[in-house]
């Protein structure tokens, strides 16, 4: 054999190798676009590529929709968060994409947590326990603001509601002089002017049943014709006839 005719395929064969790795390089470039242009679904269409060039597109494309697979997982999960479903969980991943599965827990944990205390304080208000207060230290950032704007809804109520369960208590004992002063604002301030008004028409009725009475004028003085006195009339009427009773003898 003559070995320029070996040299010659052997570089033949060293060009086809080099036309294919360039053709598997440009295939995943172009995967790479297409990803960052957003076409996550787009794959590498292996049948062009023989033997283990095609096998190693194969191997990309099954990376490529694994990770794809985790991130559309996680996206599902959070989804179901997202609408007030906790009832599923990620997916336990190994090594280091674990770190996906800890940050979807500690998601579902948070949301858990802010729930359980809403649930809380509202059934405690709907019970008039308007004393209960969350655990502000508990979160961060605005689970903690949720919390902070939940106790202030509490203790604004709490304090208004005092205010008027007072005046009702001084209206029982008879203080009449006592209102309810404040800066309130929607039912509450109606509240405040419904109960002042309510006290000064309580007010208004007392005082009218304590106000004395003015003397009763004296009778005016019978004249003297008026005073004589008549001679009886002769009456019209019949005598009434008695029988005289027996007498009965001893």
């Amino acid at each position: 054999m003559d070995s320029r005719d070996e040299a010659g395929r052997l570089l033949e064969s060293m060009r086809g190798m080099q036309e294919q790795l360039q053709a598997v390089i440009a295939a995943q470039a172009e995967m790479t676009v297409r990803h960052d242009e957003g076409q996550i679904s787009f794959r590498i269409d292996d049948s062009g590529f023989p033997g283990d060039y095609g096998r190693m597109v194969r191997d990309t494309n099954a990376l490529v929709a694994q990770h794809i697979g985790v991130k559309m997982r996680a996206v599902e999960v959070m989804r179901h968060y997202a609408v007030g479903d906790l009832s599923i969980d990620m997916d336990r991943l190994p090594g280091e994409k674990a770190v996906i599965t800890e940050a979807m827990d500690m998601c579902k944990r948070n949301l858990s947590a802010i729930n359980t205390e809403i649930r809380r304080l509202a059934t405690a208000a709907a019970a008039g326990d308007f004393a209960q207060r969350g655990d502000v230290d508990a979160y961060q950032h605005d689970f903690r603001a949720m919390v902070a704007g939940l106790n202030q809804l509490m203790q604004t109520t709490d304090g208004n509601l005092d205010l008027v369960s007072a005046l009702l208590r001084a209206i029982a004992a008879g203080d009449l002089t006592a209102r309810m002063d404040g800066d309130f604002h929607g039912v509450f301030a109606t509240m405040r002017d419904d109960a002042n008004a309510t006290v000064a028409q309580l007010t208004s009725i007392v005082s009218r049943i304590q106000a004395p009475r003015p003397p009763s004028p004296p009778p005016p003085p019978r004249s003297p014709r008026a005073t004589a006195t008549c001679p009886a009339a002769p009456s019209s009427r019949p005598p009434t006839w008695k029988r005289p009773l027996p007498r009965w003898r001893s």
